[in-house]
């Protein structure tokens, strides 16, 4: 015979996961719609070192993707992609 676990108030390491991970939703959406609108404006994103001409337009905006930076790919008018890995904030960042 086994006994149950009383109930907890704590947060389950899972649960706690799914909290960060809805933030990083959300901000996930914010920088797709982001490049979504250059696109529908035909507009080349103003990202970098990209060219800032038609070959940087837009075409298509997926997110969770199979690539290795899987966030968010941005399939660009002249045949480029852009992968972009969306974070809340940086492990390597240190207070000032």
């Amino acid at each position: 015979m086994s006994t149950l676990d009383p109930p907890s108030n704590a947060a389950s390491r899972g649960a706690l996961g799914g909290a960060a991970d809805e933030l990083g939703g959300d901000l996930r959406a914010s920088v797709a719609a982001w490049a979504v609108s250059f696109g529908l404006a035909g507009r080349p994103l103003p990202l970098g070192e990209l060219p800032q001409d038609e070959s940087s337009v837009p075409t298509a905006v997926r997110l969770e993707t199979d690539a290795p930076v899987d966030d968010i790919q941005v399939d660009l008018r002249g045949g480029g992609r852009v992968l972009i890995q969306v974070k809340s904030r940086s492990p390597l960042a240190s207070p000032i």
